[in-house]
């Protein structure tokens, strides 16, 4: 990717990928790091999946790096907490950071959620952008429930607070079952409000 990781590196959980290459395998699972990089001032780069403890680790991070002012999601394959998902989005959006994407960054579930949390949500060409139903521990998925049901509620609020239409939700739910993947196309990207800056994207012809 053209930079080196720098020693401002925080360890979130018990490990770190600490390259913005795809890993398919088990390793993007790996709880969340988040890295400030040689020769880029102001971003910070994350990477792996958000866990019960990330709000508070990647808090820390940014409080001690006050010139960081955008988040860079490299691969993150979503979260396993989404009440700690949803937490860490509330406090990143209050406080201003933007949020960008590579063309080889790969979000998918939750980890689109945290990054509609920034001001400004730069997003790019080859990027994958996936996004699914999610799946309650007691067997039943969002469109099991009316939809009024309490458990849309922590996402609908969500949405509203950022000023995300509620309709992309439930695009989300009824894109792909839990154990599938709609990835976005660019233009589904803008439609609802994923990206807040353009994408020039040049078409195969």
């Amino acid at each position: 990717m053209g930079f080196r990781y720098s020693l401002w590196i925080i360890f979130i959980g018990f490990g770190v990928i600490a390259s913005g290459c795809h890993d398919t395998g088990e390793g993007r699972y790996e709880p969340l790091s988040i890295v400030s990089a040689e020769g880029r001032d102001g971003v910070a780069y994350l990477n792996g999946s958000i866990k019960t403890n990330t709000p508070e680790r990647v808090q820390e991070f940014l409080i001690n790096h006050p010139e960081i002012h955008t988040l860079i999601f490299v691969d993150m394959p979503g979260s396993d907490d989404d009440e700690a998902n949803i937490k860490l989005a509330y406090w990143i959006y209050e406080k201003g950071y933007n949020t960008a994407l590579l063309d080889n960054s790969i979000i998918e579930s939750g980890a689109v959620d945290l990054f509609l949390a920034g001001r400004k949500r730069i997003g790019a060409c080859e990027a994958e952008v996936g996004v699914h139903s999610w799946w309650d521990t007691a067997g039943y998925g969002p469109r099991d429930i009316p939809e009024d049901h309490v458990d849309h509620e922590i996402f609908l609020e969500y949405y509203e607070k950022i000023g995300i239409d509620a309709e992309f939700y439930w695009f989300t739910v009824k894109a792909a079952p839990p154990e599938g993947m709609l990835y976005m196309s660019a233009d589904q990207q803008i439609d609802y409000g994923v990206l807040t800056e353009p994408l020039n994207c040049k078409k195969e012809t």
